[in-house]
């Protein structure tokens, strides 16, 4: 954390996404966005099948259930998908709320170089 010239506290700027949250998901891969509502569907689809096993059915009789199973299940894992960001979203607010409040505890982090880890190379022969 820094302190501006007015006596502000300013965050690093990794620390922005505490408060601005991530609307465009630039920190987050496709997987992890379409993970829960593609499960979701397939989920559907698996229980449909299932079903038609347990009532000697061909597995892919019904098709139409198929479908709507599929948009069922997709809705619903979008629904968690955005319930878990909300609740994140609360976590990270409240974890930003008390990194402005408590700055002395957040000191900037030092810049580590390469050659800091480096130790000296004594080849044995």
């Amino acid at each position: 954390m820094k302190m501006n010239e007015n006596g502000e506290i300013k965050l690093d700027p990794d620390c922005e996404l505490f408060r601005l949250g991530d609307p465009e998901y630039r920190a987050m891969s496709p997987l992890f966005k379409w993970w829960m509502p593609i499960g979701g569907a397939t989920t559907g689809v698996c229980a449909v099948m299932f079903q038609n096993s347990l009532l000697r059915k061909p597995m892919r009789s019904g098709i139409q259930r198929h479908f709507i199973a599929a948009v069922i299940g997709f809705l619903i894992g979008e629904a968690g998908h955005r319930f878990s960001q909300r609740i994140a979203a609360e976590k990270d607010f409240q974890f930003y709320h008390y990194m402005t409040l408590h700055p002395e505890d957040f000191p900037p982090p030092k810049k580590i170089l390469f050659r800091d880890y480096i130790e000296p190379w004594f080849p044995i022969r």
